[in-house]
């Protein structure tokens, strides 16, 4: 399949503030996407434009997102993939394809953790809220070097797989300090969930593994 086309025509939107989230809508532009908006609230800025609805919305935060954070996405059908990155892990994904995989509240429910322990949903991330505001703000400590290079290459290559309707959705790519041992979880919906993506002949009970 040729990556160029579907690229040049999509519109992706980085939210966070940061060095990731400065290097990752650097790298999309180089990687020929069309359009690609970052910054500190780009996304709230972006869906207040009622003409304009992202391809793929790219979350970068410093702890696990809330389930909240991404309601708009879900409400405008926005596809969308969290990027959560600190001192010692970094965690790409999941892809979010509203009412079709896993969303950030299945993961909550089932009560999942990153390979440091922290849950997902976890409330613990500070400035954010359940309401409407998409907000991405990442903590301000020192990341490791070489964390940050494979948070940066591991995102760019989901996000433009993402595009290309390449990547899996439900799935995320972990990796800690300080033994670099990627772990992969795949999460399928959780049926007490409201985000529709649920099927019973499809999907077991809110289930995930590890690669």
């Amino acid at each position: 399949m040729v990556l160029g086309p579907a690229r040049a025509w999509s519109r992706v939107v980085v939210d966070g503030a940061g060095r990731l989230a400065r290097d990752l809508a650097d790298d999309l532009r180089v990687a020929g996407v069309g359009s690609v908006t970052g910054g500190v609230f780009a996304l709230d800025a972006e869906l207040r434009l009622t003409d304009h609805r992202p391809d793929l919305a790219v979350l970068v935060t410093g702890a696990p997102c809330r389930p909240g954070v991404a309601a708009p996405l879900l409400a405008r059908g926005i596809p969308h993939l969290p990027v959560t990155v600190h001192e010692l892990e970094v965690v790409v994904g999941p892809l979010v394809l509203p009412g079709r995989s896993a969303c950030l509240r299945c993961l909550a429910l089932v009560g999942g953790t990153g390979a440091c322990g922290t849950a997902y949903g976890s409330p613990a991330r500070p400035g954010v809220s359940d309401g409407d505001a998409v907000v991405a703000h990442p903590t301000t400590a020192v990341v490791d070097p070489a964390l940050h290079a494979f948070a940066r290459a591991t995102a760019t290559m989901t996000i433009c797989a993402a595009l290309s309707e390449e990547c899996p959705p439900g799935v995320t790519l972990e990796v800690s300090v300080p033994w670099p041992r990627p772990v992969q979880r795949v999460w399928s919906p959780h049926p007490r969930c409201r985000c529709g993506a649920f099927d019973a002949s499809r999907y077991p009970l809110g289930r995930e593994w590890t690669a």
